[in-house]
């Protein structure tokens, strides 16, 4: 919603705010009860996308909180998640190697972290050309609305379909895989 004043952003943030962390607490005991990371954050990523779409048609405030909320939801998913898959994957790596090597593995998380805000940056970059975008100019031409509505719902929900598609196919540690990494760790006194 453009044009909205500072409180209006605020009240936004806040609908985003509740839905992840209302929904954080109740992702963890989900994913306790399926017993099963990788289906949880795919549900989170799925969530996620859903809710994120809308958003770029979204232009009332208070049905814009209502989507911030969802968004928050399915954000509060990967939040509750990233640090368990994490988890799985060093020991993963530590059954694999004999070593402990989390820092090789939180440089990766910061690097691919950097990289996606490298790519936002380029992204917005090529559409705010596109649609004519005017930084700092008090009114947009209905191309460049277009443009930012497009950043705030449906690139951010190709992004993520994306990196759920990559997820789903190449995350390979299934509940039994996890079980058999902790076990064999507790073998190796690591």
């Amino acid at each position: 919603v453009l044009g909205m004043p500072a409180s209006a952003q605020t009240i936004l943030s806040a609908g985003f705010l509740i839905g992840a962390l209302v929904s954080s607490p109740l992702w963890i005991k989900y994913t306790h009860r399926i017993n099963d990371n990788k289906k949880a954050i795919l549900l989170a990523g799925i969530v996620l996308t859903i809710a994120t779409f809308p958003l770029t048609f979204i232009n009332n405030y208070t049905v814009l909180f209502f989507g911030m909320i969802g968004f928050g939801v399915g954000l509060g998913g990967f939040w509750a998640l990233l640090a368990p898959i994490l988890a799985d994957v060093i020991d993963e790596s530590v059954v694999n190697t004999g070593k402990r090597e989390e820092g090789i593995y939180t440089g990766f998380q910061a690097f691919f972290g950097r990289f996606a805000i490298i790519m936002q940056a380029v992204t917005f970059a090529i559409v705010h050309s596109v649609t004519g975008f005017e930084e700092g100019a008090s009114t947009q031409t209905a191309d460049a609305i277009w443009g930012i509505q497009l950043h705030f719902g449906l690139i951010p929900a190709i992004f993520m379909l994306i990196a759920m598609l990559i997820f789903w196919k190449w995350y390979g540690l299934t509940p039994e895989k996890v079980a058999y990494n902790q076990k064999k760790i507790e073998e190796m006194g690591l």
